[in-house]
């Protein structure tokens, strides 16, 4: 029986043009997304039925409901087009599981994912190259959004807090101004004032000061309502932030350059009371996010399926000993613990266990390579071209010019053709810059990649608690079970993180052969 994607002749195509900035329209606008998606199309000969615009919406925030709508639009849309042109894969989804779980919905409604910059199709090299790209601009986003916090915590070590203010202040800053001091909402500054100074008499508690300011019916500078739930009262008890003090990610207190409306006595005279009705166990809280427990987003209970959960003991001399365990009272293996130590040394020989052998990372470096060579002829042909058409427009624009300098053009007729000619070579200069700026290592890319994976095992032992977790991310994504024989740890799992499936998939397979 044919797979249902053999079976799809595309003759109509919808393209899918966005970009998630308002800066971008220097860059990669929709101006010249149309232009090198219909190229694409004009080339295969497919006849574009339907383009759709996505414009300014940023990639993070609203990822999940661009894809929902994006979605949506083919489902409605179904019967009208067999295949769906972006310009980028980065551009379609930037993170590897959305963008594998919208392809498949796609191939569902008989429409396939084609890149009119990138080499992507239905062979095992073209699934591949998919998924590597895929993997690329999910990286490339999550650099950005590094890069995006690195800068906001910038503003914080500058006195700044770039972030929504809390309950009781309010921010000034108008559109398309730089950060700006927060300053205290006249609707609740005393309120604020009065629920520290209530709390720091040691006669209510948090619940009865939650009931109280409820009951008022505050409004904010907004005009909505504030709640005031116990959850909110403890954040602004907690929150130094009323004393004009700002915390830094790395734990730094700094000096805010807004108003505080709490003195610090008044509220270390809280924070007192706080610690003194937790009865001791305030910082002994159990850590959901433990740096002496990396496996713990990892690890799950091959009988019950739950997540392990991990824990130090105490022997009977007072040594700590840390170890994982089920936390599943109904699993039949509620309470079994393994030892963290030789659990992390198997877990490590198991990453060595799974990784590609060099056998199939070096038939996917070959096949690649080959793939990626005849592509490069393209797109350096692609530049030729356009580097052609920019050449051409500047002979024309000086043309124009001489014209108008010799008097046989005028007036509006001479700035008419100029405007024409200097938007046509802008679009046919930012094209081109499209083209050429892509240009990559490869082979430095490929040795990057063969030493990480042919390593994976060390750089797991050696990396940091945050790098450890990404590893096992992406490499195990759902997660592996544990189970505990006589022999020793076995671990299995549902399924490898995408690159690595590939990989082995495509290694696996004697009788792959590369498309040009």
């Amino acid at each position: 029986m044919k797979n249902k994607k053999e079976t799809i002749n595309i003759n109509r195509a919808c393209l899918y043009l966005r970009f998630s900035d308002d800066k971008q329209i220097g860059g990669t606008s929709i101006a010249v997304q149309n232009k090198s998606c219909r190229d694409y199309c004009a080339i295969h000969e497919w006849k574009v039925v339907i383009v759709e615009k996505n414009e300014a919406v940023t990639a993070k925030t609203s990822n999940i409901r661009r894809v929902a709508e994006l979605l949506e639009f083919c489902k409605r849309n179904k019967g009208k087009f067999e295949v769906l042109v972006v310009f980028k894969l980065n551009r379609f989804a930037r993170d590897q599981a959305m963008h594998h779980y919208l392809r498949s919905e796609l191939l569902k409604l008989g429409i396939l994912l084609r890149s009119a910059t990138e080499p992507i199709d239905e062979t095992p090299m073209g699934k591949l190259t998919e998924g590597i790209l895929a993997a690329l601009a999910e990286f490339d986003n999550g650099v950005k959004s590094e890069m995006v916090k690195a800068a906001l915590w910038r503003r914080v070590e500058e006195g700044m807090w770039p972030w929504h203010p809390p309950l009781g202040y309010m921010s000034i800053r108008q559109k398309d101004e730089k950060v700006k001091a927060h300053v205290p909402d006249p609707g609740l500054e005393q309120a604020i004032i009065d629920l520290f100074t209530s709390f720091s008499t040691g006669t209510v508690s948090q619940f009865d000061l939650s009931k109280e300011y409820a009951a008022k019916k505050l409004t904010d500078y907004k005009g909505r309502t504030i709640k005031f739930s116990p959850q909110s009262v403890n954040n602004i008890l907690n929150n130094r932030y009323y004393m004009g003090i700002l915390v830094h990610e790395d734990g730094r207190h700094i000096q805010g350059k807004h108003k505080a409306i709490i003195k610090p006595s008044l509220f270390e005279k809280c924070q007192y009371i706080l610690h003194k009705k937790s009865n001791g166990t305030a910082g002994s809280q159990r850590l959901h996010d433990n740096p002496e427990f990396p496996l713990k987003p990892t690890l799950r209970c091959a009988s019950c399926k739950e997540l392990l959960t991990a824990q130090f003991s105490n022997s009977a001399r007072g040594t700590k000993h840390p170890h994982y365990f089920c936390r599943n009272n109904k699993c039949n293996l509620f309470r079994k613990t393994y030892k963290r130590s030789k659990l992390e040394n198997e877990f490590g020989i198991y990453l060595r266990q799974i990784k590609p052998t060099k056998e199939f990372v070096k038939r996917f470096q070959e096949r690649f390579l080959d793939r990626y060579k005849t592509r490069e002829l393209d797109l350096k042909g692609e530049y030729l071209r356009k580097l052609g058409d920019v050449q051409k427009l500047e002979k024309d624009l000086k043309f124009v010019i001489d014209q108008g300098k010799k008097g046989v053009l005028k007036n509006d007729t001479f700035k008419n053709a100029i405007e024409e000619v200097e938007s046509k070579l802008s679009l046919a200069k930012m094209s081109l810059r499209e083209t050429h700026g892509e240009e990559i290592d490869v082979q430095l890319l490929m040795a990057y990649a063969e030493s990480f994976i042919q390593t994976i095992e060390k750089v797991w032992y050696d990396a940091p608690f945050e790098i450890k977790k990404k590893i096992q991310n992406f490499v195990l994504p759902g997660g592996v079970y544990l189970t505990k024989t006589r022999e020793g740890y076995f671990f299995s799992n549902p399924q490898l993180g995408g690159l690595f499936q590939l990989i082995q998939d495509f290694g696996a397979d004697d009788s792959t052969v590369v498309t040009p």
